[in-house]
């Protein structure tokens, strides 16, 4: 509610999709605890994190390579369907293609979504509250032991000032 629009971009490619996941987006907990912002299985998003909204994909879920948009204001809810209203972007991530990740939170809370600068999916309605303070994350992790990578040629993140 004191700044503009928050931004997050990426310009990034998992080298491969299986056993992995990745979260792009905001949190309102720090980050350093290595616990992801969410995590995947079947249809169902775990929130793990607080006070977050963002883009993930899981290969976990039973949509392996599809990309969600989990969102958890004032810590409300554990858990978020894949068919809960605007979740589901209806995108796929390309392994080995480099794909353009933008999450953008306006500061009235509500947040869109970009691939390839493209708007994916549905805006999501006061998806943060407005006076949460967040930090831009970039995750990606392994769903095994096996080590996962993401390629990534930039990541920026901005505000407005008022």
């Amino acid at each position: 509610d004191t700044h503009g629009t928050l931004v997050i971009d990426t310009l990034m490619t998992p080298a491969a999709i299986t056993a992995m996941s990745f979260f792009v987006g905001f949190l309102g907990t720090a980050a350093d605890a290595l616990d992801p912002p969410v995590t995947g299985s079947s249809t169902t998003l775990t929130l793990v994190q607080d006070d977050l909204c963002g883009m993930v994909m899981d290969a976990g879920l039973t949509d392996s390579d599809g990309l969600f948009a989990p969102y958890n204001k004032s810590n409300a809810a554990a858990t978020i369907a894949t068919s809960a209203t605007a979740v589901d972007l209806s995108t796929t991530v390309a392994a080995g293609t480099y794909q353009r990740f933008r999450v953008e939170i306006a500061s009235d809370g509500d947040a869109r979504f970009f691939v390839d600068k493209a708007q994916v999916g549905s805006e999501i309605s006061i998806a943060l509250d407005v006076d949460e303070e967040v930090t831009p994350v970039l995750l990606v992790r392994s769903t095994t032991t096996a080590t996962k990578t993401l390629n990534i040629k930039h990541v920026a993140a901005w505000s407005n000032r008022s």
